[in-house]
């Protein structure tokens, strides 16, 4: 990643600092959708419906309680019938969406299996998430200033001069900090899961220099 010098002119020593934090993830959010296609509009909405309850049940019964529930919506389905070489039409789907918070990660396998047993017909994803990612910003943007002024110091001992006040912060684009950045760990082990989360920050820092 090529990095350009944020001040033009520095005077002082100009040093960029990064950092990239990492945790576990704590919950999974699930998002999957009921559909049901029919030739009669209603049937479709009653079909849906009842779909739809029994994946809410399925997450009451498995104590998911952070569900949220789309309106029901309703859209007509046409395909392409290579015989009549033309679209035709199918029916009406309709459909609702569910967004579910699962805390205990260790149950997630089972909550989904069992929602799309119940009537879930479509999975939209599963994205693992932290409780703790304003925590996790603030630490990286404190670990990116400590690290710049680490490093300006080291070059400043190694010119022979000391290091004097801040001059200028500049708040950078972390992203492509991969292979260069200092790196700060959630927990105690070194290792680092690859479904950890991670949050980098990055700014340029410029420092006056004194004899």
């Amino acid at each position: 990643m090529r990095v350009e010098q944020a001040v033009a002119n520095p005077c002082g020593i100009a040093v960029l600092g990064t950092s990239i934090c990492r945790v576990p993830p704590d919950h999974a959010i699930i998002r999957c959708t009921v559909e049901r296609t029919d030739h009669a509009p209603g049937a479709a909405f009653e079909q849906a419906r009842v779909a739809a309850a029994s994946v809410r049940g399925a997450f009451e019964r498995l104590g998911v309680a952070e569900v949220k529930t789309s309106r029901i919506s309703l859209s007509q389905d046409r395909r392409w019938d290579p015989d009549q070489k033309q679209q035709i039409d199918v029916g009406y789907t309709a459909r609702l969406s569910f967004q579910a918070a699962v805390q205990d990660l260790d149950t997630l396998e089972t909550v989904l299996v069992d929602i799309i047993e119940a009537g879930a017909n479509r999975l939209d994803g599963v994205a693992f998430e932290t409780s703790m990612l304003g925590e996790l910003r603030a630490q990286a943007r404190r670990q990116a200033v400590e690290n710049g002024r680490s490093k300006a110091e080291h070059y400043a001992r190694a010119a022979g001069v000391a290091l004097g006040r801040l001059l200028h912060l500049e708040d950078t684009d972390p992203k492509g900090l991969r292979g260069r950045e200092e790196v700060t760990r959630g927990g105690a082990s070194d290792a680092v899961d690859p479904g950890w989360i991670e949050v980098g920050a990055s700014v340029h820092l410029t420092f006056k220099l004194e004899r």
